[in-house]
């Protein structure tokens, strides 16, 4: 939290985010990938609303079941716990493995801090999650935008990019 300005005391710890790192390997995040973006999936699971034009959300514990196993996995929990310095669980089985696919968005998300349209995938979430996980699931070495953006307390954005890595 200190390190984006915000107090210490204010949230349920200290952590606010992490420098990217590996959570999964390069062939579990090709699985993953491949089940989030498998036929049924989408024919079944793909939403559009107005934080993304392309969400895949509510299917990993039915039709994604190395994903699920992978988010759910007591080492998975015991790794993010260690980087938080608290207990991590999975507290909506529901948002396990939630899809936000720029492949399929239009992009032009307004940014909420000017009139300009942007190409974001996802606009600002204000959601009441204590913790994201982002974790792309594309190999972005050869693709533009793709970052991950941390307000901070005094207004700025902080913009991650380090693909195929993980930022809380």
């Amino acid at each position: 939290m200190k390190s984006l300005g915000f107090p210490v005391d204010q949230g349920i710890c200290s952590f606010a985010a992490s420098s990217p790192f590996l959570l999964f390997t390069k062939k579990a995040i090709k699985i993953m990938r491949a089940e989030s973006l498998n036929e049924r999936v989408m024919e079944k699971y793909l939403i559009s609303s107005s934080i993304s034009a392309c969400q895949v959300h509510g299917f990993a514990s039915n039709d994604s079941p190395f994903t699920y196993g992978a988010w759910t996995l007591p080492e998975t929990a015991r790794c993010l716990s260690r980087l938080i310095a608290i207990p991590v669980k999975i507290g909506m089985d529901y948002e396990t493995c939630h899809v936000n696919n720029c492949a399929g968005s239009t992009g032009g998300v307004e940014s909420e801090n000017s009139s300009e349209a942007n190409n974001a995938v996802v606009c600002w979430l204000r959601d009441s999650f204590q913790f994201a996980i982002v974790v792309l699931l594309s190999d972005a070495a050869s693709l533009e935008g793709v970052e991950t953006a941390i307000r901070t307390a005094s207004g700025n954005v902080v913009k991650v990019k380090d693909p195929a890595r993980v930022m809380q």
